[in-house]
């Protein structure tokens, strides 16, 4: 019951100052002046850094996987020309002996 009073009260009251601050003449409050020519240029200033920021922050992350796959295959390919190489040593290794010519042969 005690709202229903004063939610009346209230109206008339904040009524009554509109009226009030619309007759006189009020200096502006240069604290509200500097915020309302402050705070839209630099939410300004903020948009274009972050998006700045983040799209630096993309190019670094795009160039560094791409020397990351660089460096991946360089040693890719380095490891199978080591295999390759290994393979062409296991297959001379491993050959079998050439049979000697006749003429040796006859001597032992």
């Amino acid at each position: 019951m005690p709202i229903r009073r004063m939610r009346p009260t209230l109206v008339l009251t904040a009524m009554s100052n509109r009226h009030q601050s619309s007759t006189t003449t009020i200096a502006p409050n240069r604290h509200r002046l500097f915020y309302r020519q402050f705070v839209p240029p630099m939410l300004h200033c903020l948009v274009l850094a972050l998006t700045t920021y983040t799209g630096l922050k993309l190019l670094k992350q795009t160039l560094k996987e791409e020397r990351t796959l660089e460096d991946m295959y360089a040693r890719r390919s380095a490891l199978e020309e080591e295999v390759a190489m290994g393979l062409k040593a296991l297959e001379i290794e491993t050959d079998p002996p050439l049979p000697l010519p006749w003429w040796k042969r006859i001597g032992r």
